[in-house]
């Protein structure tokens, strides 16, 4: 894996970047809805104790010409809330207040905002977005970078920075607005960790009625998924 680095103001050199985002295809299969999702952040912090309050907000953008285009909706949390998932080893989860519809194409993208950051010789607000390594064929990450002279637009990395990563970001989809609310569990947080080039997941429900336990699944590619183990 590799660290995506989302400091937004970077203006003194010429350019700042305002969101980080992923594209999502499902069109193979019939979701209809996206509630919120995770997202695996390796750093979120500030030197100035104040600047924890600032938000940082959680975008879907539905597909216009391979980039990102009309909002769909969003959803908040503060940087602090976001430091505190990384203390503990968890994966950061947003939840829009109802699902959104996806688009017919059934193409969208992921982003994260933090275009109210600073960054200058005396304030430093920072996150770091997980990503892969450089090299994926299904590479899909963008930012919106303002560059001076230019204004704004949406960046493809891969032409952009020549590297084909995607952003450890995890959107909630289903094919109903119930999403996953038929389910017996209820997750109170999930997390992972990478250790020796093994990942270990942990986490922790908030209800369960009739549940047998965990099927661990992982997949190459997003879409095909094979079992690897269950928990009780």
């Amino acid at each position: 894996t590799g660290f995506f680095f989302g400091t937004s103001d970077n203006s003194a050199n010429g350019f700042d970047i305002k969101e980080d985002a992923n594209y999502f295809d499902v069109s193979a299969n019939d979701y209809n809805y996206i509630s919120g999702g995770l997202v695996y952040f390796a750093f979120a912090n500030s030197n100035v104790p104040a600047d924890l309050n600032k938000y940082i907000v959680f975008k879907v953008y539905d597909d216009d010409g391979g980039y990102p285009g009309n909002l769909l909706g969003s959803d908040s949390l503060t940087l602090n809330q976001i430091h505190q998932d990384v203390l503990n080893n968890y994966l950061t989860e947003f939840k829009f207040s109802s699902p959104l519809k996806l688009p017919l194409s059934k193409t969208f993208y992921v982003s994260i905002d933090h275009s109210n950051f600073t960054w200058d010789n005396t304030t430093h607000d920072s996150i770091a977005i997980v990503a892969n390594g450089d090299g994926d064929t299904t590479g899909a990450a963008f930012q919106f970078i303002n560059v001076t002279g230019f204004g704004d637009s949406w960046y493809d990395l891969n032409q952009l920075y020549d590297i084909n990563i995607n952003l450890f970001i995890f959107p909630y989809v289903s094919n109903s607005m119930d999403g996953c609310g038929v389910l017996p569990v209820s997750i109170f947080n999930f997390g992972g960790t990478i250790k020796d080039n093994q990942a270990y997941l942990n986490w922790s429900t908030a209800t369960e009625s009739n549940n047998k336990g965990f099927y661990v699944e992982r997949s190459k590619n997003g879409k095909d998924f094979t079992s690897i183990g269950f928990v009780n």
